[in-house]
Order: C-alpha cells, then sequence, then structure tokens
C-alpha cells in the first residue's frame, strides 16, 4: 500500500459516512450497515479515482473559503431562474462562449465546469482538454463581464487545488 492510498482511505471513509449523517439528519439508526456501505464506498471511489490521479493537492481551506462562494451561487442562481421562470416577458438571447481553461489537473476543471453551472444562465456544455464549452442563457448580456466571473471563479478553483502558479 502506498503512503498516498494509506492517507485517503481515511478521508474518504470520514467523507462518505459524513455524508450519510447529514442526509439521515443525524440518526444513528444502523450504523453498522452504514459503515460497510461507507467502507464499499471508500474501495470503489480507490478503485475508480485513485489517489495519485485523484484530487491533486486539495487544500482544506481553501475548499473551506469556496463553500460560501458555493452557498452564495446556488441562492443567486436560484433566483435568477426563479425571476425569468416567472417573468411576463423573457427576452434571452442564447448562445454559446468558448473559454481557455488555465487549470492543470483533470479533477479541478471539473470542479471548474460544476461550480460555472452556478453562475445565472450558464450551463457547462463540453469539456475536452483544457476547452469548455458554456451555454449561456442571454448572450446579449455583456460577454467581458461573464468572462471576468467565469476567471475570477478559476482562480478560486485554483486556490482550492493549489493550482495559483499556473494562472500567472
Amino acid at each position: 500500500m502506498t503512503w498516498r492510498l494509506l492517507r485517503a482511505a481515511p478521508l474518504r471513509l470520514g467523507g462518505f459516512v459524513f455524508l450519510w449523517w447529514v442526509l439521515s439528519e443525524g440518526a444513528l439508526e444502523d450504523l453498522p450497515l452504514v459503515l460497510l456501505f461507507a467502507l464499499l464506498a471508500t474501495a470503489a471511489s480507490l478503485l475508480l479515482l485513485p489517489p495519485a490521479l485523484g484530487y491533486g493537492r486539495l487544500r482544506p481551506l481553501g475548499v473551506l473559503q469556496f463553500i460560501p462562494f458555493f452557498l452564495w451561487g446556488s441562492l443567486v442562481s436560484g433566483l435568477d431562474v426563479a425571476r425569468h421562470a416567472l417573468s411576463p416577458k423573457m427576452s434571452v438571447t442564447p448562445g454559446f462562449l468558448t473559454l481557455e481553461l488555465r487549470l492543470r489537473t483533470q479533477v479541478a476543471r471539473i470542479a471548474f465546469v460544476w461550480a460555472a453551472n452556478l453562475i445565472p444562465g450558464t450551463a457547462g456544455v463540453e469539456l475536452v482538454a483544457d476547452r469548455l464549452v458554456l451555454h449561456l442563457l442571454d448572450r446579449g448580456q455583456d460577454t467581458e463581464v461573464s468572462e471576468r466571473d467565469l476567471r475570477r471563479l478559476e482562480a478560486r478553483v485554483a486556490r482550492m487545488f493549489k493550482e495559483e502558479a499556473w494562472l500567472a
């Protein structure tokens, strides 16, 4: 067993147990069964996403700093979607935007795509190597502002994965 595996296994196991605890609202019934399934999920995650390929150099402090941004983005995005859905006249001009990502690792790029979906009216469509195609609900908006927002998001994701040096 490698050092990375020995370090990753308990973290992943703890993450799966914590996820169960949150989803079950803190219930402690069937704990042995939960531990069994958490162990199986941990084993599957280690096989499918080995530590050497996985999270790169994920920084816990970077993740903690990202959480408020994520929560605020979810709220703003939800309100924007509701505003568009309830608006009597929806004047939108959908379109696409191609962005060359500066993130080095695939896991950081995927995290970026997930987070980019929080930007109101934005959805990741295709990610090939370092090229991301995004669908914009309203292409009529100032595209430069959208690109600036995406670069800020990329910098936040880079801080989570210790990739700040690559963004210079």
